[in-house]
């Protein structure tokens, strides 16, 4: 493919993800709303009391934000991923993990593209939700936000307060990421991952 077209080609991936994480991302965030109430929560039960009481917008209400965050974040995500491969996988390799450990190397740093996106939006929608909840607003629409979000962050706690945790993140995310890429690559075109008849070429 194109390099071109590569970031393209993975926000259009977000916006398949984004459809089908937002009600999963709408639920997750009322259940974290009524964390240390004592009552028993469920992914389940909570996705039928959202829908039953506030009917099947609700799931939808952050879309916007789940939109930007998985196009943009998966759009970053495979990008570096193809460009960092294209980069460092060697068409004549001087030992036999050469490009094994290109691969490795080119899906952790896809790893921490992808969380430079994520992890700062979900930062930034946690604190949100909580501070608009504190304020007798359960489950905000998504227009109530801009307000809050040029009062929180721009003019409270600044940018640097959306990468609290970052670290963690990008720890977590960049092996998992490396990994991933690694079998697929191996499985799906073996011979350019370990190709014992080019070593040394």
């Amino acid at each position: 493919m194109n390099t071109v077209f590569l970031l393209p080609a993975g926000a259009a991936a977000g916006v398949t993800q984004a459809v089908f994480a937002a009600p999963m991302d709408t639920v997750n965030m009322q259940m974290w709303e009524k964390r240390g109430s004592g009552a028993r929560l469920s992914l389940f039960s909570e996705f039928r009391t959202a829908v039953r009481t506030k009917g099947f917008r609700i799931l939808y209400q952050h879309f916007p934000l789940t939109l930007f965050r998985d196009c943009v974040g998966l759009g970053l995500f495979f990008t570096t991923f193809e460009v960092g491969k294209r980069l460092t996988v060697s068409d004549h390799p001087r030992f036999f993990l050469q490009n094994g450990l290109a691969v490795l190397f080119s899906g952790a740093l896809a790893g921490l593209a992808h969380q430079a996106v994520f992890h700062p939006v979900d930062i930034l929608k946690r604190s949100l939700i909580l501070d608009l909840t504190q304020r007798g607003v359960p489950s905000p629409p998504f227009s109530q936000m801009w307000p809050l979000f040029k009062e929180l962050v721009i003019r409270k706690r600044g940018f640097r307060y959306l990468f609290r945790g970052y670290l963690l993140s990008m720890t977590k995310a960049m092996p998992p990421a490396a990994l991933a890429f690694l079998v697929y690559e191996a499985t799906s075109n073996p011979k350019e991952v370990f190709p014992s008849d080019k070593v040394g070429g």
